[in-house]
């Protein structure tokens, strides 16, 4: 269905990328993140909505490739206000990919009757807000250092200690709600989703001609075992 892809590449997107070089990390773990998306867009279509947002996730990423190259080859960084601009776009472009992820997932368990699922969606929101909240107020701290200020530095260290734990912590609860989703919507036993039909024919048609297979191969699999059953 698409939880498992999107699971690992949450888990190397959001927790991988703690390093001085996790901008691959991120650009990787944000194309696995892509593919789930589409998958999963066949069930809510408003999971796509994360995409715009997950597209400027990874443009910054790139960004952070290439004024890593030109300081450590060029010895030429990157203006430092232009590089506080791009950060500040990827914090919110974060958030609005969690909200429509989230709200997403939200929709997908209100459709396969899991309140718990629903339940822990929206305290991941919770969280994903406190970090951003955060990120906003360690981001004003840091506009007045560009400007010259230093009254408050030592409040600012407090400060992103306290972001960078809260930065490790909402990913792995999110992990924790992707693996909920795994194994209760996507198990065995439930009851099959059905996709929404596309817009583009060959697709429909791609998944009639599918579904028919596996018929046929349910067909002469029971064929075979009521011969071999009569052949005892």
């Amino acid at each position: 269905m698409g939880f498992g892809v999107l699971f690992i590449g949450y888990f190397i997107a959001f927790l991988m990328s703690l390093h001085t070089y996790g901008f691959v990390c991120r650009i990787l773990g944000y194309y696995l993140i892509f593919l789930s998306l589409q998958k999963l867009s066949e069930y809510k279509k408003i999971l796509l909505h994360a995409v715009a947002p997950l597209l400027v996730m990874t443009i910054c990423g790139v960004y952070d490739a290439g004024a890593m190259l030109s300081e450590s080859i060029f010895a030429s960084p990157f203006p430092q206000p232009l590089s506080f601009a791009v950060d500040v776009l990827e914090i919110v472009a974060g958030y609005i990919f969690h909200l429509f992820l989230l709200k997403g997932i939200t929709k997908l368990g209100e459709d396969t009757e899991l309140p718990r699922i629903c339940s822990f969606a929206r305290w991941n929101l919770v969280s994903v807000t406190a970090y951003g909240f955060l990120n906003a107020i360690l981001l004003v701290i840091q506009l007045f250092a560009l400007a010259g200020e230093t009254v408050i530095n030592s409040f600012a260290s407090t400060l992103t200690r306290v972001t960078l734990l809260a930065g490790i912590l909402y990913p792995v609860i999110m992990l924790f709600l992707i693996h909920s989703c795994y194994v209760q919507i996507c198990a065995p036993e439930d009851i099959e989703m059905q996709p929404k039909p596309s817009r583009f024919a060959f697709v429909n048609k791609s998944r009639e001609m599918s579904a028919e297979k596996d018929k046929e191969m349910e067909t002469w699999l029971n064929e075979q075992t009521k011969k071999h059953k009569n052949k005892k």
